[in-house]
């Protein structure tokens, strides 16, 4: 099996010295198979396989996001595009929390958190156990989280969604999990019950005290 040798010149982009752009020239050989006509090539430490940045340079920029600098200085003061400044953030972020499969049967609910904030609480249905906790009960917020951390075959194995009386959730309930069937709370639907009952039972105890005071008079 015969072989032909290439050399192919790339430039790896070095971390900033000085506020000063260094580009490193690299001779990288590759091979190409006479048979299959398929090639590979030699590899390096320096940076990752198709890449330009390099490890100390994306260090570099890590340890500036880190002290709080936008997005636009790190990119001025490392000489890269603000777009490769994000994918380095995202690249070496952690990973998002998220529990490893979704439950077949979820609870939706808010609550009052810190501050008197009104925050969302997710929870397997059939366990009891948190799958989420957010911040604030917005529908930007719900999907966003689901939408991130779980893809759409995931949720599409969620089979029924219980909720309050709430039509914020119905609103993205059936865009998230096409496939669940949502169930209103019986604890929410006695409250209701209860409430109007009452409402109606002041309301006939007004209207008897009226009556009693025109008989007196």
């Amino acid at each position: 099996m015969a072989f032909l040798q290439l050399f192919r010149k790339t430039h790896v982009r070095l971390a900033s010295l000085n506020e000063r752009r260094y580009e490193l020239e690299l001779r990288k050989q590759r091979y190409k198979c006479n048979s299959c006509h398929t090639t590979f090539g030699a590899v390096t430490n320096l940076t990752k396989e198709n890449q330009t940045l390099s490890s100390d340079l994306k260090n570099q920029i890590m340890r500036l996001a880190r002290k709080g600098l936008s997005g636009q200085l790190i990119a001025e003061m490392c000489h890269c595009s603000p777009s490769s400044i994000r994918h380095t953030i995202l690249e070496r972020m952690e990973p998002h929390y998220r529990v490893a499969k979704l439950p077949k049967h979820l609870c939706f609910d808010k609550f009052r958190s810190t501050k008197s904030v009104m925050s969302f609480i997710c929870c397997d249905a059939e366990t009891y156990q948190i799958v989420t906790k957010l911040q604030d009960c917005l529908s930007p917020t719900i999907v966003d989280y689901f939408e991130n951390r779980y893809s759409k075959a995931e949720r599409a194995c969620v089979q029924s969604i219980v909720i309050d009386l709430n039509a914020q959730y119905q609103s993205f309930i059936y865009r998230l999990f096409p496939n669940a069937n949502i169930i209103i709370d019986r604890f929410h639907l006695v409250q209701l019950a209860g409430r109007a009952l009452d409402n109606y039972r002041i309301s006939i105890l007004k209207h008897l005290d009226k009556q009693a005071v025109n008989i007196k008079l």
